[in-house]
């Protein structure tokens, strides 16, 4: 069973003149393993937190390390480096198969007179692109979402529950060939603090939103291998609209 646990980056507001957002792009991504790799996962975090003195952290975040947020301000350059290397390392030791799609605003409020949310778009695309995962690789998964989205978007769960009768999400159509095939139940929402997998999912789209907001290509490279393909064609990472 693969369970999916995906975050977000970026703020998902409108730019102007329909909002104030800075960002052009509003980034979704997510990680997905083996079930059994969670107890891995989490002693992993843990032994890194210890070594690195900051085991009252209850939730590791990229930007916090990246923007030297207490406590990790308290680090060295060369320590928030290791630190984030040992996080990435951690992150390839599980073999995971990453998703992301990175909402590109502008374009999306070119594209319509009243567009969607950015972070609701982002989940109609991913959602179908970790379904049809799951069929080709004979699989059956799940999804984890960090719980602060549930409180922007309350309807999420019903949505999905709706999607997967009626084979559409707010009113749009989810899926061409299936109706979350072989993803079971809804969306779980965790708090990000009490779930390893849901921290490590942060720094996955963290990492995508460095790359397609400002360029930063370093860490995006260390984890492209990772994202869901099928020969020459990628079908974790996308483009949205």
């Amino acid at each position: 069973m693969k369970l999916l646990y995906l975050d977000s980056a970026g703020d998902p507001g409108f730019l102007s003149p329909l909002g104030k957002s800075r960002d052009k792009y509003y980034v979704l991504g997510g990680l997905a393993v083996d079930d059994n790799k969670y107890f891995v996962a989490n002693d992993q975090l843990l032994r890194i937190k210890d070594d690195f003195n900051i085991i009252d952290v209850k939730e590791l975040k990229y930007a916090d390390i990246h923007n030297k947020k207490k406590p990790f301000d308290k680090l060295t350059n060369e320590s928030r480096e290791e630190l984030v290397n040992r996080i990435f390392e951690l992150i390839e030791s599980l073999d995971p198969v990453l998703f992301a799609i990175y909402v590109n605003k502008e374009k999306l409020q070119q594209k319509y007179s009243s567009p969607e949310k950015p972070n609701v778009l982002a989940i109609r695309y991913l959602i179908p692109r970790f379904s049809k995962y799951l069929q080709r690789t004979k699989n059956i998964g799940a999804i984890i979402y960090d719980y602060e989205e549930y409180h922007i978007n309350k309807s999420l769960r019903q949505q999905i529950i709706n999607a997967r009768i009626f084979g559409g999400l707010y009113g749009q159509p989810l899926f061409k060939d299936n109706y979350a095939e072989n993803i079971i139940e809804t969306i779980f929402f965790v708090e990000s603090e009490t779930s390893p997998l849901l921290q490590l999912a942060d720094f996955i789209a963290r990492t995508v939103f460095l790359e397609v907001n400002r360029g930063n290509e370093t860490r995006f490279n260390q984890i492209r291998k990772f994202f869901d393909s099928d020969g020459y064609n990628i079908y974790g990472l996308k483009e949205a609209p």
